[in-house]
């Protein structure tokens, strides 16, 4: 048993990853 579910974290993870992408898209396409 797990304090924190699994899908929790990962959801965390995976926004985070998300903001993390579009941020170095936009940076890609400004410079």
């Amino acid at each position: 048993m797990s304090l924190f579910p699994d899908t929790h974290l990962s959801d965390q993870i995976s926004s985070l990853e998300r903001s993390f992408t579009i941020r170095n898209l936009s940076y890609s396409v400004l410079f």
